[in-house]
Order: C-alpha cells, then structure tokens, then sequence
C-alpha cells in the first residue's frame, strides 16, 4: 500500500502600519550616532514627548532587528559591525494598536587597515628568516671550502713526505 504525504500550507496575515512622518508626539528625535569604530557605535535618541501609547522600540540595523522593552531607554551600543560599511539605523516607536512610527539614520563604520605593529612583525620575522637562510648557505660553502684546503694540504704534505 502506498503512503501519502500531505502538505499544508497556512498562511497568516498581518497588517502593520507605518507612519514614516515626523510624529513628534511619538517619535523619538535626535537620533544620533557617536563612537564609531571599525566595528561599534553607540546610538543614543531622546525620547518622543509622550510615551504612554508606546509599548516598546525596535531597533533595526544591519540583520539585527531588537525588541526594547524598557521605553525609557535612550542609547544603544551597537556592536559586531564590519569594517567600511553604511548601516542604516531605525529606532521605531511600537504603539498601543500595533502601528509603527519611524525614526533612521545612517552612518558608516571606519575601515581598519592591517595593523601596523603587525604588519612590522612579519617584515622583521621574515627577514631574519632570511638573513638564517644565507649564512647556513654561506657557512657550508665555507665549510666546503676549508675540507678542501684541508685536503689539499694533506695531499701535499703526503707527498713532500714520500719523496
């Protein structure tokens, strides 16, 4: 007997609004962005005039998409960021009835080239590599040099001796 498998799809519908206008009363303003490294930043934003329609902020940037919980909250450390790259920074206001309220920025973090002090290790490392590599060479080819002088030496005293 065969056997039947079955999929079953269930799609769910949700509606979310978002208000994208400068809601002052519910909006949080000054959204800044301060201490940018290569790879942080804090982002700090003072709190809309009236939060009591405001169950929480979301804070998106990058993949990260974070529930705050506490709407007292005015700063974030951001964290993990790459090198060199524009993240786009929205601390969005969650209402009462769902709807969104959204405040963004962006900013870039700083690029990072290899470090220095790393950088100069190498280079010393591999050119006292180096510098071992040449007098081992040189110092067999002196060695070389002396076991013949030595021979020779003995093949003439071998042979002032035989005469």
């Amino acid at each position: 007997m065969a056997e039947s498998y079955y999929v079953i799809v269930i799609i769910a519908l949700c509606t979310v609004s978002v208000v994208t206008s400068a809601n002052t009363d519910t909006a949080v303003t000054n959204l800044t962005i301060s201490q940018i490294t290569s790879s942080s930043a804090t982002v700090t934003w003072t709190l809309p005039s009236s939060t009591e329609n405001i169950t929480k902020f979301d804070l998106i940037y990058g993949a990260e998409n974070l529930v705050l919980d506490d709407v007292s909250t005015t700063s974030y450390a951001l964290s993990g960021l790459d090198h060199w790259m524009t993240y786009e920074v929205c601390v969005n206001s969650i209402m009462n009835d769902d709807s969104v309220v959204e405040s963004c920025t962006s900013f870039s973090t700083h690029y990072t080239p290899v470090n220095k002090l790393v950088f100069a290790a190498v280079g010393c490392a591999s050119f006292l590599i180096i510098m071992l590599v040449i007098s081992v060479v040189i110092e067999s080819r002196f060695q070389t040099k002396i076991e013949e002088e030595r021979n020779t030496k003995k093949k003439s005293t071998s042979k002032v001796g035989v005469m």
